[in-house]
């Protein structure tokens, strides 16, 4: 449940001072990696939930996958879904069919993707939990995951400029994914910080073998 307020009677403070600011500056202090905003996010703003996933964080789950196909269109430049990536191409310029299935095909590989890495941090973390305790909320485990892949909304800026090497500014949005990751955990786990770092390589490493089998596996390239 929420705790927004001390509960002693010499008190009745706020205790959750986020609950009397605005969501910009909740925003800029999630982009801080600041606990308290991601406690606040996940304790006091989402409604409670016994076992399964806020709606919201679902929404926010779309949001995630659909921004991580697009960026995976903007690194090809020539032919199949790289006609998909180019905003001069939307300039009077209707894309093939082929590219919106291709498009589809990412879009699966991200929602897999990002499947398997919360199933990898779940695993892990069960792992590391079950013999300290019997009775662990991972629902609120899988949340705080996919909210701190929030950072994929800055993946909106390639459609806002046209980068000329969208590598570099996809790296630094995975890393900055990859920090967020680790504070999320952190504040879930309550923990040291080297124990959500390596809970989170385990999800990272599983990520990064689906990309390679199905890369080099099964030799799926852009057409």
């Amino acid at each position: 449940c929420a705790v927004d307020r001390c509960a002693q009677e010499s008190c009745k403070q706020v205790a959750d001072r986020y609950v009397e600011h605005e969501f910009v500056i909740i925003f800029l202090d999630l982009v801080l990696h600041k606990h308290q905003a991601y406690r606040h996010i996940l304790f006091n703003r989402l409604d409670y939930q016994e076992t399964l996933i806020s709606p919201r964080i679902l929404q926010l789950s779309f949001f995630v996958v659909l921004l991580d196909a697009y960026h995976k269109t903007q690194l090809r430049h020539m032919g199949g879904w790289g006609e998909l990536a180019s905003v001069t191409h939307w300039q009077g310029y209707t894309p093939t069919l082929e590219s919106w299935k291709e498009f589809g095909v990412l879009l699966v590989h991200s929602v897999v993707q990002l499947a398997l890495y919360v199933f990898a941090l779940v695993w892990a973390a069960k792992l590391y939990f079950r013999a300290k305790y019997s009775f662990v909320k991972y629902n609120y485990l899988v949340m705080a995951i996919i909210l701190s892949n929030f950072g994929r909304g800055f993946l909106l800026l390639l459609m806002i400029w046209d980068y000329d090497d969208p590598y570099t500014f996809g790296a630094i949005v995975e890393l900055f994914i990859f920090s967020s990751n680790i504070v999320a955990i952190q504040v879930w786990m309550d923990q040291s910080t080297w124990v959500s770092v390596a809970i989170t390589s385990v999800g990272w490493a599983a990520r990064f073998m689906f990309t390679f089998v199905v890369q080099y596996a099964f030799a799926f390239r852009p057409t």
